[in-house]
């Protein structure tokens, strides 16, 4: 999901969207909808034995190393690292 689906879903334009989701959260729609993939993402790596290839190609990213910088960017650590970390709590 994009932007721009996110605005039709919405039935408003991508401005409208752009301008809305600032005022209320602080951030575009990309970081929006990519914050709420990792924290989706959190979530699968706790709680399956989903790979993390697997996990990305489901939330949508093609790439999986795009997946995996922005998990440690905002998580501060890898993936794999989370999920191990998880499971060993």
């Amino acid at each position: 999901m994009n932007a721009g689906d996110l605005a039709k879903i919405m039935a408003v334009s991508e401005r409208t969207l752009n301008r809305k989701l600032k005022e209320l959260t602080g951030e575009t729609p990309k970081a929006f909808i990519d914050g709420v993939r990792i924290s989706h993402a959190c979530t699968l790596l706790a709680t399956t034995n989903t790979s993390v290839k697997e996990i990305a190609l489901s939330l949508g990213y093609t790439d999986d190393s795009v997946f995996r910088r922005l998990f440690k960017q905002k998580i501060k650590m890898t993936p794999s690292n989370y999920q191990q970390q998880r499971r060993n709590n």
